[in-house]
């Protein structure tokens, strides 16, 4: 697996991560694949169609376990379908786009690359500007310190480069913004963990090769049933 690396892109840093398979059996596979006739061989080509349909499932199952992000936000194709109050659909980004590169066991691996997630996408509150401060005539808008579960189960403050967040007016749009303090200059959006910084993490890692062995396993047992 290798570490995240950003990319400049157009409208912010996309970054990217990238997951070889790493197969436990893959040495008694290959033993066993060259033994096997050819029609049988041809159970393989199955073998990968069920690996390029489960393992988004199963990555994003290890990054949701740890991080408060639905599975859904994690899993192919980039785009959603959404419904309004009204019944109307509209199209919105995931949280990352995932891509499943490779023919085989051997060179099989999933690209994650996705820009650092906004805030409201972690149960952001509070949700808009809250109140003022200070003595008649000399008031100001209070600025309330964000809280939100970007690690699953755990509440906190967020900081951003070490700066306090707080939400407030940007050019007339409600945003989850930080600055130093004193600066009146309020523009810089406030943005937490990317899905291929999620992935690199230690423990991550682990659910997820584990949980790609089992998916591998699985999938031999069911195509060559004996």
């Amino acid at each position: 697996m290798r570490k995240a690396k950003a990319v400049k892109r157009k409208g912010g840093e996309k970054m990217s991560s990238k997951i070889d398979f790493k197969v436990d059996m893959l040495k008694d596979v290959k033993t066993v694949y060259k033994e096997l006739k050819s029609e049988q061989k041809k159970k393989m080509g199955l073998v990968m169609r069920d690996c390029r349909r489960d393992i988004p499932a199963t990555v994003a199952k290890a990054v949701s376990k740890r991080y408060n992000l639905k599975i859904s936000e994690m899993k192919p194709p980039a785009v959603k379908v959404n419904v309004d109050k009204n019944g109307n659909k509209y199209k919105s980004k995931k949280a990352v786009e995932v891509r499943v590169d490779g023919e085989d066991l051997d060179s099989m691996a999933i690209v994650y690359r996705g820009r650092r997630l906004t805030v409201q996408r972690f149960n952001m509150n509070p949700k808009k500007p809250v109140g003022f401060t200070g003595r008649p005539g000399h008031r100001k808008r209070a600025k309330k310190d964000i809280q939100a579960t970007v690690l699953r189960g755990k509440r906190s403050s967020v900081k951003m480069n070490g700066h306090r967040t707080f939400i407030a007016n940007v050019r007339g749009v409600t945003q989850a913004v930080h600055a130093k303090e004193g600066d009146r200059k309020i523009d810089f959006i406030a943005k937490t963990l990317s899905v291929p910084i999620m992935v690199d993490n230690k423990e991550v890692r682990k659910d997820i090769n584990k949980g790609i062995n089992e998916t591998v396993s699985k999938s031999l047992k069911r195509r060559y049933k004996n």
